[in-house]
């Protein structure tokens, strides 16, 4: 929704993987986890502003954001996802056309 801070996003991202039980393992294992979970979308493939702590952006109609949250799952690999979304007047629509079902490598 415009006006929310890009690390609110974040913040609720963490929330939502420590509720799920991967708070130690979200965004990767210590000490290489992201420090992000998502990012402006332009001229670069990861551009700022960045979903992060103290991004204090506020998301603006027309801004293109991409989400790619991540679990590490020890011994076996990582579990992510990557969406694409418009921040549009009321709420973000997701462009991304990929199929969004489990796909084992």
């Amino acid at each position: 929704v415009p006006g929310t801070a890009w690390e609110d996003i974040y913040y609720r991202a963490v929330e939502l993987a420590r509720k799920g039980g991967y708070a130690e393992t979200f965004m990767g294992l210590a000490p290489e986890k992201v420090a992000f979970v998502g990012h402006g979308v332009g001229l670069e493939l990861d551009e700022p502003p960045y979903l992060a702590p103290d991004m204090e952006f506020k998301l603006e109609v027309g801004m293109v954001v991409a989400v790619e949250p991540k679990v590490a799952l020890p011994g076996v690999g990582v579990v992510g996802i990557e969406d694409t979304y418009v921040v549009r007047k009321d709420a973000a629509e997701r462009i991304t056309n990929a199929d969004r079902s489990i796909i084992a490598v």
